[in-house]
């Protein structure tokens, strides 16, 4: 029994998988319709994604992230999905890729032995610190000064 329905079923799925509506417009790909349905946007300048001490390029899809004297190379970190809008990011080195992720709008962030350090403008770090393991981006640990700034950082979008 199973195999006389099965032909049937996958025929149906064909069928509402195919992107040309019944009235013969092309509704695009399914990347697309995925994209529309999920409300994500890919901005197609890079000034859309620009933050605080980086410079960002868009090419080819990918958003490349650098510091000031950084460049592109051939051999790079590639996060995929983890850039603003679900692009493709793309760094010289990993510290770069996950100081532009962490960074946020009024905090200061630097990554230590592949831990973050947050801190608000003026603050310093301290050897006397707050510590929450596994909160940041990428399920990093991040430090801070003191609880109200680190809650305030992880608060901030």
């Amino acid at each position: 029994m199973f195999r006389s329905i099965l032909p049937a079923v996958l025929l149906g799925l064909a069928a509402a998988c195919s992107s040309t509506a019944s009235n013969g417009e092309n509704h695009g790909s399914a990347a697309d319709r995925g994209a529309a349905v999920a409300g994500t946007v890919h901005a197609t300048d890079a000034a859309a994604h620009q933050r605080a001490g980086f410079i960002v390029e868009l090419d080819d899809g990918r958003l490349w992230v650098m510091r000031e004297g950084q460049k592109k190379e051939e051999k790079c970190v590639t996060w995929i999905g983890a850039a603003p809008g679900g692009l493709t990011l793309r760094a010289p080195d990993a510290e770069t890729a996950l100081a532009y992720v962490a960074s946020k709008p009024g905090f200061v962030v630097e990554v230590d032995d592949g831990r973050l350090w947050v801190m608000r403008e003026g603050q310093k770090k301290e050897e006397k610190c707050v510590t929450r393991i596994g909160a940041g981006p990428r399920g990093v640990t991040v430090r801070a000064p003191d609880a109200e700034t680190l809650n305030a950082y992880l608060a901030a979008r």
